[in-house]
Order: structure tokens, then sequence, then C-alpha cells
């Protein structure tokens, strides 16, 4: 069985409760960040398998840390699924441009979510030929 680690970015509480639950005990370790700019210097000091981050944070929005990540050599490659509320097409499309290899949208079951998660790590591993 392979580990694998998750980074969870969002500022709710509840919901990185939430989905630890759903991951952790897996094959999952799950680490997380309350903040945009916690979340970027978490991603670069843990390098985790994939990251699960919110659209929406006060400090800074979901799409420019997303940003942050693919154009940083070291986190560049590393999944990042988008755990929103946003549903409208367009904002959709603007995270999958800017280099999101998925978007989750809240609320969600808690199956389905790892499911999409499981998805995106095992096409991952493929593309790196693993």
């Amino acid at each position: 069985m392979i580990h694998r680690t998750i980074l969870v970015i969002d500022d709710e509480t509840p919901i990185i409760r939430i989905v630890q639950a759903v991951l952790a005990g897996n094959e999952y370790t799950v680490f997380t960040a309350n903040s945009g700019e916690r979340g970027v210097e978490m991603a670069d000091l843990k390098r985790p398998d994939v990251i699960i981050l919110d659209r929406y944070m006060p400090d800074i929005d979901g799409n420019e840390v997303l940003k942050q990540l693919k154009g940083n050599k070291a986190t560049a490659k590393i999944p990042v699924i988008m755990l929103t509320s946003e549903n409208k097409i367009k904002e959709v499309k603007k995270s999958i441009d800017l280099g999101a290899e998925g978007y989750i949208i809240k609320p969600f079951k808690s199956g389905d979510f790892k499911k999409k998660i499981d998805l995106v790590f095992d096409s991952y591993l493929k593309r790196q030929g693993g």
C-alpha cells in the first residue's frame, strides 16, 4: 500500500476536520494550514502528494495561492484540488486554467470526496511513471 500525504488549505476549521476524518487512517497523512500564506509555506516545507485548496480565504484568494504553488519549481507538479462552494462554470474553468487538477464543490459526500482524491493521486502517479 502506498502512503500518501495531503495538505489541506482552508480557513474553515469544520471543513478541515471533515477532510481529516474522511482521509486520516486510510492511507493518508493529512497536514493542514488555515490560511493561504501558511499553505504556501507548508507546501514548500512538506511537499505533499496532493493539495486540497479552498477557493475563498480571507488573506489570499485560493486562485492566487494556486498561481504561487504552480509558479514555484518545488511545488509546481503537486496536484491541486480546489474545494469550494463556488460552482459557477466560469470560476471553475478559471481554477482549472490556472493548473488545478480537480474541483470539488461543497457540500460533498465523503465517499465521492475520497474517490476524487484517489483518482487525482493515481493520475499523478501515472504521469510520473510510478
